[in-house]
C-alpha cells in the first residue's frame, strides 16, 4: 500500500504543469495542456498519495515496534493492526483531497509545478503574476487559506511525530536489551 501511494504521488509530480489550465494567467516553462477539473484531479491525486504515504511510513515504524519492543506475533499483526491501519489510511488519504477539493483550493499558483493546495486569484497583474501582491482576491481567501491549510500541516506533523517516537521506541529498546 505504501508503493501504491508513492507511485501516485510520484506520477503526478512527474507530470508537473501538462495537467496545468492553459488559460491560467501563472506563466511556466513547460506546457500547460490541462484545464480546471484536470488541476483539481492532480491536485487531489498528489494529496491522496502523500497523506497515504506519511500514514504508511509512520504505520511502518510502528510495526516495527510492535515487532521489537513487545515481540508481537505476525498473526496479531495480521488480525489487528494491519485492518487498522489500512482503514485509518485509505479514510485519511480520501477524506483531506476532499476536504480541500471542496473548499475549492486545488489550484495551479506560480511557485509550483504541479496544482496544490492553494486558493487562485481573481486576476493578476499581467507583468508581475508571480507576486501575489499583484493580484486580485476574493474576500478573505488568504485568511480562509491559512486557516485550512493547518489540516495538512496537522496531519503531516502528527505522522511525523508519529514516525519519530516509534522510533525512539525502537531506539530505547535496543539500547535495554544491550
Amino acid at each position: 500500500l505504501m508503493s501504491f501511494f508513492d507511485i501516485i504521488l510520484s506520477l503526478l509530480f512527474a507530470l508537473g504543469t501538462i495537467m496545468m489550465p492553459s488559460d491560467t494567467f501563472y506563466k511556466f516553462a513547460g506546457p500547460t495542456l490541462g484545464n480546471r477539473a484536470t488541476c483539481q484531479a492532480q491536485g487531489w491525486l498528489i494529496i491522496f498519495g502523500f497523506t497515504g504515504s506519511t500514514a504508511m511510513y509512520a504505520a511502518l515504524s510502528w510495526y516495527f515496534v510492535l515487532k521489537i519492543t513487545f515481540h508481537a506475533k505476525a498473526s496479531m499483526i495480521s488480525r489487528i493492526f494491519e485492518p487498522i491501519v489500512y482503514l485509518y489510511t485509505i479514510a485519511l488519504a480520501i477524506a483531506v483531497p476532499s476536504f480541500y477539493l471542496s473548499k475549492d483550493l486545488l489550484n495551479p499558483n506560480p511557485y509550483d509545478i504541479f496544482c496544490t493546495i492553494v486558493p487562485y486569484p481573481k486576476s493578476c497583474d499581467e507583468e508581475k503574476w508571480y507576486d501575489w501582491n499583484y493580484c486580485e482576491w476574493e474576500e478573505n481567501a488568504i485568511s480562509d487559506f491559512n486557516t485550512y491549510v493547518n489540516v495538512a500541516v496537522f496531519i503531516l506533523l502528527f505522522h511525523f511525530v508519529s514516525i519519530v517516537l516509534g522510533m525512539s521506541v525502537i531506539l530505547w529498546t535496543v539500547f535495554q536489551n544491550n
